[in-house]
């Protein structure tokens, strides 16, 4: 038996990744092996037949949006954070003006569930100014966003 994120990834890998990577091999030999300029002119549209983007077709299928989800958490869960490596006192809370009571300090956009913002907040909870998540659906994951952060 497997966990949900596993079953997931393997789930997403298979209905989107393989269909996709199928495509490939035409997609890049018809445009002379050069990276598309348009995020809706990929293989992935070959794939699926459409002209939306990727996160627009997710957008309409939301088992499959609940599965990319599921897939990226698990993914963002085994690697390194960026404020582990990233020098976030000397780049990001030590340049903010703490007189700016409404001022804005981080916003993490297209941070799906919540993760990256969460663990800065849980990092360090006395930086200043307001913390905000930006994604293109609500966030479904059993934290939500989390306190102190708008989204």
């Amino acid at each position: 038996m497997t966990t949900p994120p596993v079953e997931a990834s393997i789930k997403h890998r298979y209905d989107f990744g393989l269909p996709t990577l199928a495509q490939a091999p035409d997609y890049y030999k018809s445009r002379g092996f050069c990276c598309p300029s348009d995020y809706r002119d990929s293989p992935f549209q070959r794939a699926f037949n459409t002209d939306l983007g990727f996160y627009e077709y997710l957008s309409r299928r939301p088992d499959a949006s609940r599965n990319f989800q599921l897939y990226m958490s698990a993914l963002q869960k085994r690697s390194l954070q960026w404020v582990d490596w990233f020098p976030v006192q000397q780049q990001i809370i030590d340049g903010f003006d703490p007189t700016d009571s409404g001022g804005v300090l981080l916003i993490d956009i297209g941070g799906g569930d919540g993760h990256y913002i969460r663990e800065f907040h849980e990092r360090f909870p006395q930086a200043p100014g307001r913390l905000i998540l930006q994604d293109l659906h609500s966030p479904s994951g059993p934290q939500g966003p989390g306190p102190n952060i708008e989204y």
